[in-house]
């Protein structure tokens, strides 16, 4: 049989994390945007790999990061292009923006070989459905 003093501490460690740590986990998307979507549109130079909502200092942007496609293309000339759009599947608004480093690095042992990515969402987030993020070479 299990005793108490075995169990407590696990329980008071999970307790522990799931109050403190997990919540400020940036793949815990913020209630108030819970109803958004993503979809990801990748380009021959470079693959869009993850995105989310995150909020710092209450300003809640989209962040994500990108890999290199095609290991013969350049990937300085390449930028992202972020649509948000409603439930009717009508765009609100478009933006564009770069990732840094432009020149994605090659991974080295299973590490980096990636760029990040990091847009301030606009204030009127409630009518925000999807959001698609696509690479456009250029």
């Amino acid at each position: 049989m299990f005793s108490k003093r075995r169990l407590l501490p696990p329980l008071l460690c999970a307790l522990v994390l799931a109050s403190t740590g997990c919540s400020s986990s940036p793949y815990f998307t913020p209630r108030e945007v819970s109803q958004i979507t993503f979809t990801y549109r990748s380009s021959p130079s470079v693959i869009v790999e993850r995105a989310w909502i995150q909020r710092e200092n209450d300003q809640m942007s989209l962040v994500g990061y990108v890999s290199a496609g095609a290991r013969d293309m350049t990937t300085e000339r390449t930028r992202l292009e972020i649509l948000f759009q409603d439930a009717s599947g009508a765009t609100v608004e478009r933006r564009e923006s770069e990732f840094r480093p432009a020149k994605i690095p090659k991974p080295v042992q299973m590490h980096g070989g990636v760029s990040w990515f990091k847009v301030p969402l606009p204030p009127w987030t409630a009518d925000i459905r999807q959001v698609i993020v696509s690479a456009k070479d250029s």
